[in-house]
């Protein structure tokens, strides 16, 4: 049976290794799928799609920005880098279009 933080970084792993998999991945991580082994892989796959989104989505955001900042963890940033860093184009959203009604 896994600690508690054992299990954290397996199931880390497992949703980094589904975003490495995707054609258009926010980030690579090679050696995901080997630290979440196949039996969490295979948990995670035979969720549906909605629910492996909900789960997967701010860890795949949260390493995506951390990734374009330059720095492997959050505590290396000073508030004034993370300031600046943060309106680089590279980390601004694309604009919104609404449709309206006709």
């Amino acid at each position: 049976m896994d600690s508690d933080v054992a299990s954290t970084a397996r199931v880390t792993a497992a949703l980094r290794a589904g975003e490495t998999a995707r054609a258009n991945a926010l980030f690579q991580d090679p050696w995901a799928a080997a630290l979440a082994g196949p039996d969490l892989l295979a948990t995670f796959a035979a969720q549906p799609p909605d629910i492996q989104d909900r789960a997967s989505s701010y860890t795949i955001i949260r390493t995506r920005v951390y990734s374009a900042l330059g720095k492997p963890f959050a505590w290396c940033f000073t508030r004034k880098d993370l300031e600046r860093r943060l309106h680089e184009p590279l980390l601004q959203p694309e604009p919104i279009t609404l449709a309206t009604a006709a």
